[in-house]
């Protein structure tokens, strides 16, 4: 052998002679498998991979629209209810007080009677009736507007204003609401039967003599 060469031998060739087991070779390489992934959610802000979960459903309706729906009802329920409150139902109203008396007024004369102080808000119910069906007037005023109206002395500065009338009637069964005055906190309120005629109310009654009227007046917790 030549100087400067190296000993470089070859691999033994594989021979198979009968009866021998083949060689153990690695096995060719598999074609290339894909394999099921998993579905990730949310995996980047903006991007939803998936289904997404939808609303519950009543009868085919989306629950939010259920929720809109009751609170219409809600609401109109609530409007029902206050209106049924300010219906005047004698029989559901608690009773305070209860007057009843048999009034006789002079042609030109009048009746007051003290209904006292609202210090809130109260209804009182009137059952007046003239028993000989003659008119009169009914009023309700506060303690100024009756000063006013029938306790002036000089009649060319009389002042006339109510809180309530009824003019020239022969009965009356109504349910009045009155309230305590605005710059105070109480309002002191007098009922008034009239039989005379003044030039401030020209739709009032006219008198015919002596009126014998029927007062029941009832106040409403």
């Amino acid at each position: 052998m030549e100087e400067g060469t190296e000993n470089f031998q070859l691999p033994p060739k594989d021979t198979k002679t009968e009866g021998q087991a083949p060689s153990q070779l690695p096995p060719p390489p598999q074609p290339y498998q894909t394999y099921p992934q998993p579905y990730y959610y949310n995996v980047y802000p903006g991007y939803y991979y998936g289904k997404r979960p939808g609303y519950k459903k009543f009868f085919g309706i989306p629950s939010w629209i259920w929720l809109i729906i009751l609170l219409i009802i809600l609401l109109i329920s609530c409007g029902i209810i206050d209106l049924l409150t300010d219906w005047d139902f004698y029989d559901r109203d608690e009773i305070s007080e209860k007057y009843s008396t048999v009034i006789l007024i002079s042609e030109g004369g009048h009746f007051r009677f003290d209904l006292g102080y609202i210090y809130s808000e109260e209804k009182v119910k009137l059952d007046i009736f003239s028993k000989d069906r003659k008119t009169f007037d009914i009023y309700i005023m506060d303690l100024g507007q009756y000063e006013n109206a029938y306790d002036t002395q000089n009649s060319s500065i009389i002042a006339f204003s109510t809180t309530f009338a009824k003019e020239n009637i022969d009965q009356i069964d109504e349910t009045i609401k009155l309230y305590r005055f605005r710059s105070y906190p109480w309002g002191q309120y007098n009922l008034v039967i009239d039989n005379r005629n003044t030039t401030l109310t020209p739709n009032d009654a006219i008198p015919d003599g002596m009126i014998t009227v029927d007062m029941n007046v009832t106040m409403l917790g």
